[in-house]
């Protein structure tokens, strides 16, 4: 585990230099890692269409296993998503072709029963599927790394609740990105959990290992839901402490200690990149003061609904729809450390599969 900084020694602003390369959803390198593609209530048993970096697959359960392949069947290129289950094997909508939990058809009912199954007579089939805090992710080549630990997932004194998955005109690196920053909480989030005492960034430090890295902040903040202010008993502006665990490429989870209410909020965010300009975005809140239990929670979720609309607004009106990677074309500062950090890993990712 290794101290990061913000850019290389000089001056506090990088300097400007022509347009270097940029991450785009459809990059070669996403392919060898583990992305989510729909809530475990979309995708069900299936057959069920996702869209991943532009191409279509159609998620399914057979043999009691989950499994995916490229949503065309080999013959007439059919969605094999139109289809349905019949006997653990996936049979396609337009001619009835059959295929195993290998991809490989074992029936062409035209030919009968007994007719030869050509061999070639197959569909591809991603590396992997998997069912996991909620969500189904899939890796279309074998991953890189596991997906992101989530240690709080089984504490029992933390109530889960999920927003209904949002999409949003622009790159996975962006929506990530925005997630990752800080910084811009008193401006964009002045109607909600924004706080002008909370506009300085004091110092941190940034700690990176492999394709993770993490850092811990504590600083001001409006409590808006906190019936104690109402009530006279708590300041409006608090203090709370953030610690932020990221997984290349596009997964984060930020726990958030409330100093004055002694609350703890988890927040897992990860992102979908869905097509060239299009991603995805799964939040689940864990809290442990969600007062009114399943009702509290719908409260709860439509606060942090307010918050995402806050985010997406903007992120919907870029012009700039691909994040940059080389980090002279941007201007940054000590108060962006964690967001440069995220640059400096998506550029090793994408060199390491060049």
């Amino acid at each position: 585990m290794v101290d990061v900084l913000p850019h290389p020694p000089g001056s506090d602003l990088a300097p400007r230099k022509q347009k270097g390369p940029t991450l785009s959803n459809d990059n070669p390198a996403l392919r060898k890692w583990w992305h989510p593609v729909g809530t475990v209530e979309e995708i069900g048993d299936g057959p069920a269409r996702v869209m991943l970096f532009g191409e279509p697959w159609v998620v399914v359960r057979l043999g009691g296993e989950l499994t995916a392949f490229v949503d065309r069947c080999p013959h007439r290129f059919a969605p094999l998503s139109r289809g349905k289950i019949v006997d653990d094997v996936l049979e396609c909508g337009y001619h009835g072709w059959r295929y195993n939990a290998a991809g490989r058809c074992t029936l062409i009912p035209a030919l009968g029963e007994a007719g030869p199954v050509p061999a070639g007579a197959k569909v591809e089939r991603a590396f992997g599927v998997t069912e996991r805090y909620g969500l189904i992710w899939l890796a279309i080549q074998a991953p890189v790394a596991d997906i992101l630990e989530v240690p709080e997932w089984d504490d029992p004194s933390l109530l889960k609740g999920m927003l209904q998955p949002q999409r949003c005109p622009i790159t996975a690196g962006w929506m990530i990105d925005n997630f990752l920053d800080f910084a811009h909480f008193p401006f964009l989030h002045a109607k909600t959990i924004g706080a002008s005492e909370g506009a300085e960034v004091d110092e941190y430090r940034v700690t990176r290992e492999g394709w993770s890295f993490g850092l811990t902040y504590t600083g001001s903040f409006q409590n808006l839901w906190d019936p104690g202010v109402e009530e006279g008993i708590r300041p409006l502006v608090q203090q709370r402490t953030m610690t932020y665990r990221y997984r290349a490429p596009f997964t984060l989870l930020v726990r958030y200690d409330f100093h004055d209410t002694d609350q703890v909020l988890v927040a897992l965010n990860t992102i979908q990149p869905e097509a060239e300009h299009q991603s995805r975005l799964y939040l689940t809140l864990l809290d442990s003061n969600v007062e009114g239990g399943e009702e509290g929670m719908k409260e709860a979720l439509a606060f942090e609904q307010a918050v995402i609309d806050e985010d997406l607004g903007m992120q919907a009106v870029y012009d700039a729809k691909e994040m940059p990677l080389d980090l002279h074309d941007e201007f940054h500062t000590r108060a962006d450390r964690i967001t440069v950090e995220l640059r400096r890993v998506l550029w090793d990712l994408v060199q390491s599969a060049s």
